[in-house]
């Protein structure tokens, strides 16, 4: 999934620019991956999932005033309705029941994730005067929960079964707001960046072998709002970016 949103609101004189990606969203609601064999006799058995998901956002404002006042910018990626990748609760099960004691028995899940999503609020005003930014992100990359499970039913014997779990996720998060004012007051700056990389539950669950996890996550948040003076900009810069790891069984 890719998505690019890009605002071009320059101006040089008036303008009155109000520049909005609300609503910006890759969605996989969810995912159900599920194998059930029932084996008799000297059957082998072998199953399977394997979902790999690559979600790429790019969203930007560009809402420079150049020159002689008003402008009147208000950039916005995400602020009434947030920009998201997200990824509802994705399901693996592989299920042997009755097995025989005789059978070989291989079941695994893969599940490999990376979301990408950079944000650019540029607001730039450069004399003389107004431009009156405000730079407002909400960006997210969000993944409900994870299950995988690999379940295999047999009596004691000499029954020879290998299981693997394997969840990989990457999640990339870089958001800027650019309201440098370079002179000759206003602007008035107020930037702000609400951003967060979100995993919920992880559960992996074998009868025996192995689950193996990776989680990478990275977030970058810039808030530049400059003054060079004379009067105003009255900047407020926030920011709020959480990296958070999920409970895991």
């Amino acid at each position: 999934q890719e998505l690019t949103a890009n605002d071009d609101c320059d101006s040089t004189a008036l303008n009155d620019a109000f520049c909005d990606n609300n609503d910006s969203k890759n969605e996989i609601s969810s995912i159900e991956q599920e194998n059930r064999a029932q084996g008799d006799n000297l059957a082998q058995i072998t199953q399977s999932n394997d979902a790999t998901i690559n979600q790429n956002m790019e969203l930007l404002n560009s809402c420079d005033e150049s020159g002689a006042g008003i402008n009147d910018a208000f950039c916005d990626n995400g602020q009434s309705v947030n920009a998201v990748n997200f990824i509802g609760p994705i399901s693996q099960v592989n299920r042997a029941p009755f097995a025989d004691e005789g059978d070989v028995i291989t079941q695994s899940n893969i599940i490999d994730v990376t979301q990408n999503l950079e944000s650019t609020n540029d607001c730039d005003e450069a004399n003389t005067g107004d431009n009156n930014a405000q730079c407002t992100t909400n960006v997210f990359n969000s993944i409900e929960s994870i299950t995988q499970t690999n379940d295999v039913d047999f009596d004691a014997g000499s029954v020879a079964h290998t299981q693997s779990n394997l969840f990989a996720v990457t999640q990339n998060l870089v958001a800027t707001n650019d309201c440098d004012e370079s002179g000759n007051g206003d602007n008035n700056a107020i930037c702000t960046i609400n951003q967060s990389n979100d995993i919920g539950a992880i559960t992996q669950s074998n009868v025996g072998s192995s689950n193996v996890l990776t989680i990478n996550q990275d977030g970058q948040a810039t808030n530049n709002c400059d003054d060079t003076t004379s009067g105003d900009n009255d900047a407020s810069c926030t920011i709020i970016l959480v990296l958070e790891v999920p409970d895991i069984t």
